[in-house]
């Protein structure tokens, strides 16, 4: 906002004095050198009877005196005012500043006030009524109640402070319509009525629940509205923060508009308020955020919106309840405030490509349900999950929880990880029926378990990822679903790439450049007559945690090494550091199953180290042989430092060919 300068020391105010005064002052301003200089701004342009003026003397050097006479009989004291002259004229603007009494400043200066130009509004709508193009003043809050407003391209509605327009009212009709349409070359001009460019200046357009659905705004300028009002004064100052625009459990069509200066946001809307349409409108300056929605709307945000420079899209409210939606590309973030959850009834979320979703706090989360995701990013126009916070860190929010379809492509997830209420601590979290595809993306510095999919056997693709960086595994996986994990993924700074769980179906673990670390038991068991095999290629690095074993109950193990490309059985290397025992074992057959199936196993060629605890059994095996029908093939294999035997065989008779032992305390083998 541009504003007239009148700097003028009192040797060039327009008042006629003799040389010598002007002398006299100068001499008085070099005596008392902490009196300031005197000057003003106001409003800029056409003045207008009726019309607020804004006068500031900020300009001049701070005073402890700010004395104004505008030359209509009224006065009044500070630094910043504003000022409404009630007929035109010309007046007197006479400005005295000082920190003295006895020494006060003064500048002077006539203007000219033209004849009100403005057609007045206050209070009920009640009929139907067209603002036609022209200047319009609302001196008193305005409420469209029982018929509609339509308000025609190229007009300007002014507001006096803390004055609003309102459409709907509870003691009205349902249908509350209101039409603001301008066009390119007129648009329609909301703005205070003193033209200050003060955010806040006015107050609100509020669409109450009795406003049509069918209300519009399009090519509507709003400037500096968004005054915190009373009209809830119970609530607290932030529920009464409406925005410039406000609308409550109804729907609007915005498209084409600009907010500027809103000393709150620049639109508010209630959990179940959404847009017809939302495209083409700029928001800049606006005190807090662009736009505040529930998140059951979030999907009526267009695209084609600019935004720079302002602050995220807030999005507040639990559910979603939609069946399907596409949440837009934005020029800023969608800032998430809470834990969301979606409904039963939800089938299916699309995240567009460059979309960035930021995570407000620790308990902020996306909980699917059993609606699917789709975030499909592009190498040029990524995905991306992050941290709220200025200076993120590691669990700054919780996760996201997928337990349907998950399809995600060039996504970056980072910062989450938060621990929730039973303390799990995950950035991507698969349920036991997730259908999880992901690809060329990153999870970063997460405060747990980076991709937690150790209940879930429907890992569809995973290709191209990057783990780096988490105080927990990098991924912990079902032991099945690695058969659908190509070998281009990357886990760095993390614990590792944890895997557990029963194979039912043949499954692959191919050589990687990560070990595969079991945490309890991988088992190959089969309910039925088919025996499904684990198949293990030459140069794969198994580390077991401690305590942790390997069962082939009704299936087949083939961990086929080379001489050159081994296959290894270690313990867990954090745990052979803090020297916190053994791994329990290499089982075929189980001692509660009499009719255990092993089928054709094969071990060539492989190093089993530091196994066989003695935990659960004193006399246990690095290799343990029970109750084995098809006893298994073991042969160039070194079974070394075991806690007890190197191969137990118990009522099974494995063929054991050209194995080295080395270091097992008890002995190198037990027949039983």
């Amino acid at each position: 906002m541009k504003f007239f300068l009148f700097k003028l020391s009192i040797c060039t105010a327009f008042l006629t004095f003799l040389v010598s005064s002007c002398e006299k002052n100068e001499d008085l301003t070099d005596q008392n050198s902490s009196d300031p200089e005197v000057c003003f701004e106001m409003t800029e342009g056409d003045l207008y009877a009726e019309m607020p003026l804004f006068f500031n003397a900020s300009c001049s050097s701070p005073a402890s005196y700010y004395i104004w006479d505008f030359g209509d009989g009224k006065n009044d004291t500070g630094e910043e005012l504003s000022h409404t002259y009630a007929i035109e004229g010309q007046y007197t603007v006479t400005l005295s500043t000082g920190n003295h009494q006895d020494s006060l400043k003064t500048i002077k200066k006539t203007i000219e006030i033209l004849p009100s130009p403005f057609t007045k509004h206050s209070g009920f709508i009640d009929t139907d009524e067209i603002w036609e193009e022209g200047l319009h003043l609302i001196t008193g809050t305005v409420t469209v109640r029982n018929g509609s407003l339509t308000i025609l391209p190229g007009a300007e509605v002014y507001f006096s402070t803390n004055k609003s327009l309102v459409i709907g009212h509870e003691n009205g009709i349902p249908d509350a319509m209101f039409s603001a349409e301008g066009t390119v070359d007129k648009p329609i001009i909301f703005m205070p009525a003193n033209k200050s460019d003060v955010p806040g200046s006015w107050g609100v357009i509020l669409f109450r629940p009795q406003a049509s659905d069918a209300c519009s705004m399009e090519y509507c300028q709003i400037s500096y509205g968004g005054q915190i009002g009373s009209t809830d004064f119970w609530l607290d100052e932030d529920r009464r923060a409406f925005g410039s625009i406000y609308v409550e459990e109804t729907r609007l069509n915005f498209q084409h508009c600009s907010v500027t200066g809103s000393k709150t946001y620049g639109i508010r809307l209630t959990e179940n308020a959404g847009f017809t349409g939302f495209a083409h409108n700029t928001f800049s300056s606006n005190l807090k955020n662009p736009v505040y929605i529930g998140i059951d709307q979030l999907h009526t945000l267009d695209e084609a919106n600019t935004m720079v420079g302002e602050h995220g899209i807030l999005v507040h409210s639990y559910w979603f309840n939609q069946e399907s939606a596409t949440w837009h590309k934005q020029d800023v973030p969608y800032i998430i405030e809470n834990e969301v959850k979606f409904a039963s009834s939800s089938k299916l979320l699309t995240i567009s490509p460059g979309t960035e979703i930021q995570f407000a706090d620790r308990w902020a989360s996306i909980d699917f349900g059993s609606a699917s995701l789709k975030a499909i990013g592009t190498s040029a126009e990524p995905i991306l999950f992050t941290s709220g916070q200025e200076v993120p860190a590691r669990g700054d929010w919780m996760g996201i929880y997928v337990r349907a379809k998950c399809e995600m492509e060039y996504c970056t997830i980072e910062y989450a990880g938060a621990p929730t209420f039973n303390n799990y601590k995950h950035s991507i979290q698969a349920g036991s029926e997730a259908a999880v595809s992901i690809n060329h993306s990153t999870i970063r510095e997460s405060g747990g378990i980076a991709l937690a999919m150790e209940r879930s056997k429907n890992l569809v693709s995973m290709k191209n990822n990057t783990i780096d960086g988490s105080d927990s595994w990098g991924i912990t996986m079902h032991a099945q679903a690695v058969t659908h994990m190509d070998y281009n993924n990357t886990i760095i700074n993390t614990k590792g790439f944890l895997v557990n769980g029963s194979i039912d179906s043949n499954t692959h673990w191919i050589k990687r450049d990560f070990p595969y670390v079991i945490d309890y038991e991988v088992s190959v068991n089969s309910q039925d007559a088919s025996l499904p095999v684990l198949t293990i290629d030459p140069g794969v690095e198994i580390q077991l945690t401690t305590g942790s074993r390997i069962k082939i109950i009704h299936g087949e193990l083939h961990a086929e090494g080379t001489q050159e490309l081994p296959i290894s059985f270690d313990l867990f290397e954090s745990d052979k550091l803090a020297q916190t025992g053994n791994w329990n074992s290499i089982l075929f057959g189980f001692e509660y199953d009499w009719h255990a199936n092993t089928g054709n196993s094969v071990m060539t060629y492989c190093t089993i180290s530091n196994g066989g605890s003695s935990y659960y059994n004193s006399q246990n095996g690095a290799i343990y042989c029970w109750n084995s029908t098809n006893s298994p093939l073991i042969e160039h294999c070194t079974i070394s430092n075991s806690e007890t035997y190197g191969i137990v065989s118990r009522n099974s008779s494995p063929q054991i060919n050209n194995c080295t032992f080395t270091g097992n305390q008890l002995d190198d083998t037990l027949d039983l």
